[in-house]
């Protein structure tokens, strides 16, 4: 089973359009995901664009601490992590 009720920062950067489950507006705050989900956060190499609660829960989640990994095409400037 997927993690359960996490607490996770919620942010969104005044750039970025549209939304992510749990994404909040401008100053950071903390958020209480819906089961199954873990947390999210994107990046591009000068500050933070997204952070909330993402539904990929379980395996898709693995980690128990944010480890930006590169997104998107080769020596593209975004980052991702994802973790419980």
């Amino acid at each position: 089973p997927g993690p359960r009720n996490l607490s996770c920062i919620s942010y969104k950067h005044p750039s970025v359009r549209g939304g992510l489950g749990g994404a909040g507006q401008g100053a950071a705050g903390a958020v209480r995901c819906p089961p199954g989900q873990c947390c999210i956060g994107i990046w591009n190499r000068s500050h933070a664009l997204v952070q909330g609660c993402w539904g990929g829960g379980g395996a898709a989640c693995p980690s128990p601490t944010c480890i930006p990994s590169p997104a998107g095409p080769p020596g593209g400037a975004v980052l991702v992590c994802l973790c419980h």
